[in-house]
């Protein structure tokens, strides 16, 4: 604690005083030693400007939130048909209806996949809309929310996007990246991203099928699936 030194008892007292508890004299703050003048001032500067760090996590905080609520509204991947979706809902309920023993090769085309989501299943599962692009050995699922759509104000929607792409390991699909609007998150924070689209297609009965791939591989426009029922 920076003490002030009585220059003429040399005795020692605490700042915010003005004269010397020991003999009455002013104090002076130029009767402090160096270290002490030192201490004083950074003090001072804290309770100038102690303000200013939470200040910056607050500033932060909103960045990462607008950078969330700002969405990625550009359809990803081929533009699918009424058909091509019939057929990944037909493929899926066999690989969901496989017996014990069966195995079944099968592959999801990008366009049969986003014909999938367009024509049966954008506006009736919770999302606006899900669109998938593949490439060669990853694949990349963008799924638009509506959060908020006031009555008072017709056209005018809140919306969240959640962005993921991942790379065929095996039967798995493992997570590389995801992002929430234009927000990347990483670590439990990429939760919310990876939950909040799982759920959604974790939900369809079809997709079920989906718990039976034991191979699953990523081509430039195609997925190859293996599905087999132990």
């Amino acid at each position: 604690m920076a003490m002030l030194i009585c220059k003429k008892c040399n005795a020692q007292n605490p700042l915010g005083r003005v004269f010397c508890i020991a003999c009455g004299g002013k104090l002076d703050l130029q009767h402090m030693s160096s270290d002490e003048v030192a201490a004083a001032n950074r003090k001072s500067l804290f309770s100038r400007f102690w303000w200013i760090l939470p200040a910056i996590v607050v500033l932060i905080l909103l960045i990462c939130v607008g950078l969330a609520l700002w969405p990625n509204t550009a359809l990803v991947g081929a533009e699918g048909t009424r058909g091509g979706g019939r057929r990944v809902e037909t493929q899926l309920t066999m690989a969901a209806g496989l017996v014990p023993g069966q195995t079944v090769r099968q592959e999801y085309t990008e366009k049969d996949i986003n014909g999938y989501f367009q024509f049966f299943k954008d506006g009736k599962i919770g999302a606006d809309s899900v669109r998938i692009t593949i490439s060669q050995g990853m694949f990349m699922a963008r799924m638009s929310k509506t959060l908020w759509a006031p009555k008072f104000a017709k056209g005018i929607k809140l919306r969240v996007t959640y962005d993921v792409t991942c790379v065929p390991v095996g039967g798995l699909a493992v997570v590389r990246k995801a992002s929430v609007g234009h927000l990347p998150v990483a670590g439990p924070f990429r939760k919310i991203a990876v939950g909040g689209l799982y759920g959604v297609l974790a939900a369809q009965k079809e997709w079920k099928g989906m718990a039976n791939i034991t191979d699953l591989k990523a081509d430039t426009g195609k997925l190859m699936v293996v599905a087999a029922k132990k």
